[in-house]
């Protein structure tokens, strides 16, 4: 599991806002791969509670400008999949009582990263059948010549 930390100046308490949303952008697409939304906390140690953000729901990308919600959690790409820890979310306001970083907002995501299985790997037996039929073949064939 990976912790990743996003930080920024508080606007949090500044505008009032309570829900936040977190796009994370993978593989060099212009479009999220997952896609959440979270009330903000003022504890660290207390994770808050998140709904995935539905598809085709507007948010925005890194441009700052519109672009519709992957609506998962995860992200697969064929070769490693990525998903959040719903346990362990936080979305942290600059409201004087932020301990990670005072007079900012800061958001931490545990993560994790699973490597995708591109090849079954094969049961025991079978490989102690596959030895069996290639000895029974190298016999077979020493006894003719």
């Amino acid at each position: 599991m990976h912790s990743i930390y996003l930080e920024s100046s508080d606007w949090t308490s500044a505008f009032s806002v309570t829900t936040g949303g977190i796009n994370l952008f993978f593989d060099g697409n212009t479009s999220p791969g997952i896609s959440i939304h979270l009330a903000t906390s003022g504890d660290k140690n207390v994770p808050t509670a998140w709904a995935v953000t539905a598809a085709g729901l507007s948010t925005y990308n890194l441009s700052d400008s519109s672009t519709l919600a992957s609506g998962s959690s995860s992200y697969d790409n064929g070769i490693a999949t990525v998903s959040i820890n719903p346990a362990t979310v936080n979305w942290v306001g600059a409201t004087g009582v932020n301990p990670y970083s005072a007079g900012q907002t800061v958001q931490r995501l545990d993560v994790t990263v699973a490597l995708d299985s591109s090849s079954p790997v094969p049961e025991p037996g079978s490989l102690a059948l596959i030895g069996a039929g290639l000895l029974a073949l190298g016999v077979r064939k020493f006894r003719k010549e």
